[in-house]
């Protein structure tokens, strides 16, 4: 991972559209090429995580893509599971400290 300076950070955090957390520097980067929403459902249990990704990725556009975090263990498999079944390629999946986070991107229509 690599950390990036402030000016780099401000930058990249307007450029994937999380103008608000600009006030939150030194943040770590995973390599990601963009991040065009993101969808916290830390706390919700299954179901819920996976129905409202869902949702949410039936109002974005084409190629764009979908951060998740969850913790709900059993999320892992369920997003897997939809990202085969659905066709909305699922980029990126790793878990820390009972943290799940995956980035799904919306298949071209």
């Amino acid at each position: 991972m690599q950390r990036v300076k402030r000016e780099q950070a401000d930058a990249a955090l307007c450029v994937i559209g999380l103008e608000e957390r600009t006030a939150h520097y030194g943040i770590l980067f995973r390599g990601m090429d963009r991040i065009d929403a993101e969808l916290d459902v830390q706390g919700l249990d299954c179901p819920m995580p996976l129905l409202k990704a869902k949702r949410a990725l039936n109002g974005m556009e084409g190629g764009e893509r979908l951060r998740v975090v969850a913790t709900d263990p059993g999320s892992a498999r369920d997003f897997e599971a939809f990202a085969r079944l659905s066709g909305n390629p699922l980029i990126e999946s790793h878990s820390s400290a009972g943290v799940y986070t995956f980035v799904l991107q919306k298949k071209a229509e």
